[in-house]
């Protein structure tokens, strides 16, 4: 198809293919692509092995593309319905990124641009990032109901170098999630509503997991349940989470503004009773100012067996004004240094 093509004559050819009985996978440029979640739910056979997958590939892009060269042909990109890659890792030519529903099959060695303007009402994650390389989102907006499950806005895994700049994310979950080997992640000015925020982890569930390098500055988080929050597993696997620093926020009737949750155990999948073994270190909570949902506005909550370490807490400003007392804080196996002037008071 051609990616010149006015967007609303992009939609109707696409919504043509709902009524074809075999619809055969659509390979697009990357350069100029304009899109939404709703461009792309079309009927498409699903490919359960790689084999298949390639030669479906190959083929596609024979009969749309015949003017190009194999070269040529590997500089397109692949979009695959969930479910397409069952029990196996992608090809290794192509970076893999779940957007709304589809995988989107990058070829690694590709130079162009990827843009996407907006995307609404994701079953699931709205864009999980596997992989990914020296990416910036840019004025990125997702949109999902408050009260809907598991709808994070962007998950990033086994990525380095991830930019997200200058957007606005409101969904039912987190915001953004940074999962296991995650480096030099920067989030600025990123507008965040109703959910959960921005959350680094859930960590060490299923195996040792490292992150390093999370900066995130300059946002705004509104009506959510979580601030900033680092979040992980008690009893089950290690790893180590360091180097991690959120400075300049402002929070509106946030539930817990910031938050180092070193039992996070949801519907009682791990024994609450044994500590994280996963290791925190090196932490600035910064100029974080706004108001707090709930008395306590910083819960600092670290592993018994690797107590927190490095904590910096300085120049914070929450009130709160409800009935459950003054604003508070609450804090376990962690001893933060503490600077300027604090609201409220720090451990």
């Amino acid at each position: 198809m051609d990616q010149h093509l006015p967007l609303e004559e992009q939609r109707l050819r696409l919504s043509k293919l709902k009524d074809m009985e075999k619809p055969s996978f659509k390979s697009f440029k990357l350069q100029n692509l304009v899109s939404s979640s709703q461009l792309f739910k079309t009927r498409v056979k699903l490919i359960k092995t790689m084999k298949d997958l390639k030669k479906n590939h190959e083929n596609t892009l024979r009969r749309s593309r015949p003017h190009l060269g194999q070269k040529e042909r590997r500089n397109l990109l692949l979009f695959l319905p969930l479910g397409a890659l069952i029990d196996e890792q992608p090809p290794q030519e192509f970076r893999c990124l779940n957007l709304a529903g589809y995988y989107i099959l990058v070829p690694l060695k590709t130079r162009q641009s990827l843009r996407f303007d907006f995307i609404t009402n994701s079953v699931n994650f709205h864009v999980n990032l596997l992989g990914g390389k020296n990416l910036t989102f840019d004025r990125f907006t997702i949109t999902a109901p408050g009260d809907s499950v598991n709808t994070d806005g962007i998950h990033i895994g086994h990525s380095n170098g991830i930019n997200i700049i200058n957007s606005n994310i409101a969904t039912g979950d987190d915001c953004i999630s940074i999962g296991g080997a995650s480096e030099q992640i920067r989030i600025t000015n990123v507008r965040c509503g109703h959910g959960h925020g921005i959350s680094v982890g859930s960590l060490g569930k299923t195996t040792d997991e490292f992150v390093s390098g999370i900066f995130v500055r300059n946002c705004t988080f509104y009506d959510t349940d979580n601030g900033v929050r680092i979040k992980t597993w008690p009893a089950l696997h290690g790893g180590m989470a360091s180097d991690m620093h959120f400075e300049d926020i402002m929070m509106k009737n946030v539930r817990n503004p910031i938050i180092i949750d070193q039992m996070y155990c949801p519907w009682n999948q791990c024994n609450p009773k044994l500590p994280s073994k996963v290791k925190i270190s090196n932490v600035t909570f910064k100029n974080i100012r706004g108001s707090s949902a709930t008395a306590v506005a910083v819960r600092l909550n670290c592993s018994s067996s690797f107590p927190c370490q490095k904590v910096e807490v300085a120049d914070i400003n929450l009130t709160y004004g409800g009935k459950e007392g003054p604003v508070k804080s609450l804090c376990a196996n962690v001893k933060p240094t503490l600077k300027g002037k604090l609201t409220p008071t720090i451990c």
